[in-house]
């Protein structure tokens, strides 16, 4: 069979089927930008040695993010199978490389996602003594703020006395690649606050990242991560 020149076999059939594989790992993006770098007898081998992708207002199951750059490298496709009409497909993990800008309106906005819920719920039943008696299937996040030294969340727990606000502040840093460090932490249910002790939350293997910078308006992360293919 003949071979495109990899221009065009870049630009009419590889782009599309990445965009669309990523626009459907996706809940929505505004724009996504794709550069491929690849040579002929790579691509015949399913291999791409290089991408780059650019991403404004992406949102990845409810977690908002304003700008992502990313650099992928040594990626196995099924070319194959994409040669025979089939959709793009990962043979095996990605590292990626880069750094993505979450603002504070996308963090206001990811509040009602179940991954971060999920996750926030699972921190917080740690880190908070059971003697307290807090409710975590009952909290409803309403505020988020991104302040100099951290992050504050504001919400409401429901319980047999009645409605109570709850405010969770904490610092921010990075104790290794893979953990998270959260100091000084406090906690207030109604009128009262706990002081509590750092907490460091591991992020997992497949996640390095090189720098966390925090501002009233924004927080910005560097780093690695990789995607593992569906099985």
């Amino acid at each position: 069979m003949k071979m495109l020149p990899v221009s065009g076999w870049v630009s009419g059939v590889l782009s599309p089927a990445v965009t669309l594989w990523l626009r459907s790992q996706l809940d929505h993006v505004d724009n996504l930008q794709i550069q491929i770098t690849s040579k002929n007898q790579q691509l015949l081998r399913g291999q791409i040695p290089h991408v780059t992708l650019k991403a404004d207002q992406a949102v990845y199951q409810g977690i908002h993010l304003s700008h992502g750059e990313m650099t992928a490298e040594d990626i196995q496709i099924n070319v194959g199978e994409m040669l025979k009409g089939q959709p793009f497909r990962l043979l095996a993990p990605v590292p990626l490389s880069g750094s993505v800008g979450l603002t504070a309106t996308d963090l206001q906005a990811s509040l009602g996602s179940a991954l971060l819920a999920q996750g926030l719920g699972e921190a917080i039943a740690q880190m908070i003594p059971p003697d307290i008696g807090l409710q975590l299937g009952a909290i409803a996040w309403e505020t988020a703020i991104f302040k100099p030294e951290g992050i504050e969340l504001q919400g409401q727990m429901a319980d047999p006395q009645g409605q109570r606000g709850i405010t969770l502040r904490s610092g921010l840093e990075l104790a290794s690649p893979q953990i998270l460090r959260l100091a000084p932490l406090q906690f207030s249910l109604g009128a009262t606050p706990y002081a509590l002790p750092a907490f460091e939350l591991d992020l997992g293997p497949d996640v390095q990242l090189t720098m966390l910078a925090i501002t009233p308006t924004a927080l910005q992360l560097q780093g690695r991560l990789t995607i593992i293919p569906e099985p």
